[in-house]
């Protein structure tokens, strides 16, 4: 009976050294996977805030560029303005020296036109007659014509060479005119094609800002899901920690019960054992040494021990029943595997039934 009972209490034990190794692996393997999740989620955090920093620098150098650009703009848009200013006062002064010089050539005619009539009302005058004689008159007025004409002809030529000096300039002045407007035109198409370059390439720089944006928003998300993970398993591995706590201060509980009852259980046993010993000595005793003279008191002596026979046994029958009870209580509590009340080599002392001496 001791012997099927070992191999239940060891089989007890084997389950459950196997139900702890596994709880054991699984807590480990759980460990180790917050350990790994962990070290991602940092991992993620550096790459997030190397991303975050390089895009931060980006997105300033874009808005540095953008701020030289348009510094640079504001600075063509003055200079061209200034050079619109500067050709149009250019162009001014020489409308005003063709207005002068136009006024000069009016007043060039205006004055002409005076000595035309200046000239006719001599010649007039001088065709009229008086006392200087005839002859003398005619030199005179001759003289005074080829003077005259003389000095319109030098007229005429200088009212001609100031006319052409004035057309060549105004030709000249409408020439530059064109060629600075044709100058405005191109600087206006180079500046609106720088400005729709810079345009196009804060456009990418936009694009750029927003699936950086994205990206963060993603990156983000993906954090929030493995810290939700992360969370999810400690909280697994903290119900399970504090379930095997409460396994194993039961175990420790029904443990430090058991052997308590262990120990009770010897100490009855042993005081079982002296109480056996001190019981069955008397009876050999007597059985070895009692004679009688007469037959009455030999029949009292085999009386006498018949009885201490018959309660020797029952106390041992008693013994041994208490030992099966406790035996059966240890095999259907016991779980750390307790030292058994009865090993194999024990045997239950027999008892010889003496008989009466006959005299």
């Amino acid at each position: 009976m001791a012997k099927s009972k070992k191999p239940k209490n060891s089989s007890d034990r084997e389950k459950w050294n196997k139900v702890f190794n596994a709880l054991v692996h699984m807590l480990k393997s759980q460990q180790t996977q917050l350990e790994s999740l962990a070290k991602e989620r940092m991992i993620l955090e550096d790459r997030i805030k190397l991303q975050n920093d390089r895009w931060v620098s980006d997105i300033d150098r874009f808005q540095e560029q953008i701020y030289e650009m348009r510094k640079k703009f504001t600075i063509q848009e003055m200079e061209r303005m200034l050079e619109v200013a500067k050709s149009e006062f250019v162009v001014g002064l020489k409308q005003r020296d063709v207005a002068m010089f136009q006024r000069k050539f009016e007043n060039a005619d205006s004055e002409l036109a005076d000595f035309r009539e200046w000239f006719d009302y001599l010649s007039q005058k001088c065709s009229e007659p008086n006392d200087v004689p005839r002859a003398a008159t005619n030199e005179k007025s001759e003289t005074r014509k080829k003077a005259w004409e003389d000095e319109v002809r030098r007229l005429k030529t200088e009212n001609e060479k100031l006319t052409s000096e004035k057309n060549s300039e105004i030709s000249a002045l409408l020439a530059e005119k064109d060629f600075i407007w044709n100058q405005f035109n191109k600087l206006e198409h180079d500046m609106t094609e720088q400005l729709r370059r810079k345009c196009t390439e804060l456009e990418h720089a936009n694009g750029k800002i927003q699936t950086f944006t994205r990206n963060i928003e993603e990156l983000q998300s993906s954090n929030a899901n493995k810290d939700n993970t992360i969370a999810t398993l400690r909280s697994q591995l903290d119900n399970t920690t504090a379930t095997l706590r409460s396994q194993m201060a039961k175990l420790e509980s029904d443990s430090v019960t058991k052997s308590g009852e262990i120990s009770k259980l010897s100490t009855e046993l042993a005081l079982l054992k002296k109480c056996g010993s001190a019981s069955v000595t008397p009876v050999l005793r007597r059985s070895t040494t009692g004679s009688g003279p007469s037959k009455l008191g030999g029949t009292s002596r085999g009386t006498d021990q018949k009885y201490l026979t018959v309660k020797v046994e029952k106390q041992s029958s008693q013994a041994l029943e208490k030992g099966q009870r406790s035996s059966k209580r240890k095999a259907g509590n016991s779980i750390l595997g307790a030292p058994n009340l009865f090993t194999s080599a024990f045997k239950v002392p027999k008892l010889k039934m003496s008989s009466p001496c006959v005299t």
